[in-house]
């Protein structure tokens, strides 16, 4: 499981590094932190594993969404200061 989501890190990393503006950012979270997205996947499997995994798991899979989130919002008021210097 921490494999899952170390390569998804590494994926959602990447692609943040090449974001160019607000409506790329913002398809970036709509495809990872949705819903039907592999984060979502991610927690959906939670059911399958021991009470110990589960704690442990959890708390990665929530650190990881939080960082994921301030990420996005870091990048997005970035963009926002920019396009109000212009």
């Amino acid at each position: 499981m921490n494999e899952k989501l170390e390569a998804l890190k590494k994926e959602i990393d990447e692609k943040l590094s090449k974001v160019e503006n607000i409506n790329m950012l913002t398809e970036i979270k709509n495809i990872y932190l949705s819903k039907k997205g592999p984060v979502a996947e991610l927690s959906n499997q939670l059911r399958d594993l021991s009470v110990e995994e589960k704690k442990t798991f959890g708390k990665a899979l929530n650190d990881f969404k939080t960082m994921v989130s301030d990420k996005i919002d870091s990048l997005r008021n970035k963009f926002k200061e920019e396009e109000l210097n212009r």
